[in-house]
């Protein structure tokens, strides 16, 4: 969802679902329909770092002044909005949750492949993110 880049892929590679946070928390329907019908079999969880879900918590004066401002919502309704939604779509460290994201669908969706990876804001490159081994 991220504003900074524009991810460029042949047309019908893919199905892309763009998310806050890439997460697919809600977005369960979407990727069960990409896998029964579109025939997935692949699945690259892209989120990056500098990411705002993953402080989306500490956002809430922020939040509620910019839907009064911008969208004409009253202070009470915006943060109502805020309480019901922003908890659930706040991801924390993007790290931790893109492993935690690709354990969840490889959980759902056992036969898929899937490839935590992260967008580096800074350095504008896309690493593979592979879970720590103890030694």
């Amino acid at each position: 969802m991220d504003h900074r880049k524009e991810l460029i892929i042949p047309n019908e590679f893919a199905y892309i679902l763009r998310s806050a946070g890439g997460s697919l928390r809600h977005s369960d329907v979407d990727v069960a329909y990409a896998v029964s019908v579109g025939g997935v079999d692949t699945s690259a969880l892209l989120p990056h770092t500098d990411c705002g879900m993953s402080e989306v918590m500490t956002k809430c004066e922020l939040y509620i002044a910019g839907l009064v401002s911008r969208a004409g919502w009253t202070p009470e309704s915006a943060a109502e909005h805020f309480d019901e939604y922003a908890r659930s779509h706040h991801i924390g460290d993007a790290m931790e949750f893109v492993m935690g994201e690709a354990t969840r669908i490889g959980e759902l969706f056992p036969p898929v492949r899937v490839a935590p990876l992260m967008y580096r804001v800074v350095s504008d490159r896309l690493v593979q993110v592979a879970a720590a081994q103890d030694d």
